[in-house]
């Protein structure tokens, strides 16, 4: 069961690497089918078999022989890894699958903030839905947390659409609320003390490198490295 977690793992950074890349390029996801960055070839299955490909390709593309960036397969790997930890310490296959795949979409979103700045509704969606599956699956779920998150939701949507305040960013308040529905108010705490402890560590560390703190941040990923430390730290 654990190499069956490891090769769902490859599969599901595969496609998001895909995700990541037309996402930065507002491209579709589903059209145009895979292709070579630099020779613009259509891409068939075999070039595509995640870790796989790569390795027998040489990292190359094999139309062109242009090298292929090995950040693809990194992320490969350790989405691969994440899935068989999860497999190996959580004992309901179920939740750790519904955790991964968490995992698996904060990573996107946080690559996808780091370069753009965006955070895009349909993702939130998601992460929202696998929430309540994860509540539902522990018996964790509450239906006033839910009622309560739902109004949160729309009045902080009508706050938004305000003129005066209309370039606040309110996509990680809609990703937490969306991890709230997950959590109970213990662990909720306990996340947000650990999402303020590696706050509080970049921060520093940007106070250090004399980098200008006033430019936006993109904070999607302190909040996924928050997330998994959490399952981390609760599961080790």
């Amino acid at each position: 069961m654990i190499l069956i977690f490891f090769i769902l793992g490859c599969i599901m950074a595969s496609f998001g690497n895909v995700v990541i890349s037309r996402r930065i390029k507002d491209e579709s996801i589903i059209y145009p089918r895979s292709y070579c960055d630099n020779c613009g070839k259509t891409l068939k299955w075999f070039n595509l078999i995640p870790l796989i490909s790569y390795i027998l390709q040489f990292g190359k593309c094999n139309y062109c022989k242009e090298k292929i960036s090995i950040k693809y397969s990194i992320f490969e790997l350790v989405n691969g890894i994440i899935y068989m930890i999860n497999c190996q310490k959580i004992d309901n296959l179920l939740v750790a699958l519904i955790i991964s795949l968490e995992m698996t979409l904060l990573m996107v979103m946080a690559i996808i903030d780091i370069k753009t700045l965006n955070i895009y509704n349909i993702q939130i969606f998601i992460l929202a839905i696998l929430a309540n599956f994860y509540s539902f699956i522990t018996e964790k779920l509450n239906f006033y947390k839910m009622i309560f998150t739902v109004i949160l939701y729309f009045t902080l949507k009508i706050i938004e659409n305000k003129k005066t305040i209309k370039k606040l960013g309110f996509g990680d308040i809609y990703v937490l609320l969306a991890l709230f529905i997950q959590f109970n108010i213990n662990d909720f705490a306990e996340f947000f003390i650990i999402l303020g402890i590696i706050s509080g560590i970049i921060a520093s560390l940007l106070l250090i490198s004399k980098k200008d703190i006033k430019a936006k941040i993109p904070f999607i990923p302190i909040i996924t490295l928050s997330f998994m430390s959490f399952y981390f730290i609760e599961k080790f």
